[in-house]
């Protein structure tokens, strides 16, 4: 099973696998795992308390731009917005200052865009 590490200056959550971290496909103790073959994205868990992960899989490095929106359309938290390498990538949203109800995360991945409802209790 692999472990996972967070780094808070990204915020993102990279794979360790084998001894070796994960950074788009190859391991950094020279191993070589499967890179995703689709673009994939997914929020855990859902519905949740206080806070939610993102979990986006990259089949070819790509820039993203990950953003948290309320009911009413207005953005709330811009999560990432930056190049991520081929790989499985989580990022987390602390949602703990947002009141309870139903927020829509969008990725834009490359030009490619994904929406996904959460729904945050209190």
């Amino acid at each position: 099973h692999p472990t996972l590490a967070y780094n808070p200056d990204d915020n993102v959550v990279t794979a360790a696998c084998e001894g070796g971290l994960l950074f788009g496909g190859t391991l950094a103790a020279g191993k070589t795992v499967a890179v995703p073959t689709a673009l994939r994205m997914r929020t855990v868990p859902n519905p949740f308390t206080s806070s939610a992960s993102v979990h986006l899989d990259l089949p070819v490095d790509a820039p993203v731009r990950l953003e948290m929106f309320n009911i009413e359309g207005r953005r709330v938290a811009l999560l990432a917005n930056r190049n991520f390498g081929a790989g499985h990538h989580a990022v987390i949203w602390d949602a703990a200052d947002q009141p309870a109800g139903v927020y829509f995360c969008r990725a834009d991945v490359g030009g490619d865009v994904m929406i996904r409802s959460l729904m945050l209790l209190k």
